[in-house]
């Protein structure tokens, strides 16, 4: 029996998707730890591929897992202080005199080994149905897929579908209505899609109204 393509399937196709790839694997909601803004399984497991990461360990805390609070703790100070989520994944930061990297880059140049490695154990999440809030006008509002980035969040998603009577447009009112423009993981996240089976739009900074540009995928 013929069943209807609606925003659930959709939502699940797309993260089933991404899932199957060698980039990224599926995570769910009670991962994430909406108050400190971090998958810290996947954050831990990109933290244990740095050289440094031991050493930091042995050095300077009780066990690993009070090094990794620490590590926590210190990303969620600096995004309170205004630094971007951005800024941290590319330049990291400083912690008892050893860099602590968040994500790593392509490397220019395939010479160095340890860079080359490190881009290759990048590990991205798709997360469905993902709680973002639990105070407030928000509280229990769910996105319909969240992508992390070694844990963090940096991509949401509200999905809409055509073959049930809704459009991207539905998909943006739902961002400028239902959505508090102070959230502090929105307002964290890098970049905002809305979407439905033709059309993309998104916006690199939040709360702005999602209308930068879009995409379609209408055959001509």
């Amino acid at each position: 029996m013929f069943e209807l393509l609606n925003e659930t399937l959709f939502e699940k196709h797309i993260a089933e998707y991404l899932a199957g790839s060698k980039m990224y694997n599926q995570r769910t909601p009670k991962d994430f730890n909406i108050q400190k803004l971090v998958d810290s399984d996947m954050l831990l497991q990109f933290l244990r591929e740095q050289p440094m990461w031991q050493k930091l360990i042995t050095q300077s805390f009780a066990d690993e897992q009070d090094a990794l609070n620490i590590v926590i703790e210190t990303i969620n100070t600096k995004i309170n202080r205004g630094e971007s989520l951005l800024s941290l994944l590319k330049n990291g930061f400083m912690l008892q005199g050893r860099r602590i990297r968040l994500a790593a880059f392509k490397p220019k140049m395939t010479l160095d080994d340890d860079a080359d490695h490190l881009y290759k154990k990048n590990i991205f999440s798709v997360v469905r149905q993902m709680k973002y809030s639990t105070q407030g006008f928000d509280k229990d509002n769910e996105l319909d897929l969240c992508i992390l980035l070694n844990g963090l969040p940096i991509i949401t998603l509200e999905l809409k579908n055509e073959a049930t009577g809704q459009t991207v447009v539905n998909a943006m009112h739902q961002y400028q209505t239902n959505r508090h423009p102070q959230n502090r993981m929105l307002r964290t996240c890098l970049v905002h899609f809305a979407m439905d089976n033709n059309r993309v739009m998104m916006t690199p900074s939040w709360p702005a109204i999602i209308h930068a540009s879009s995409h379609s995928t209408r055959k001509r």
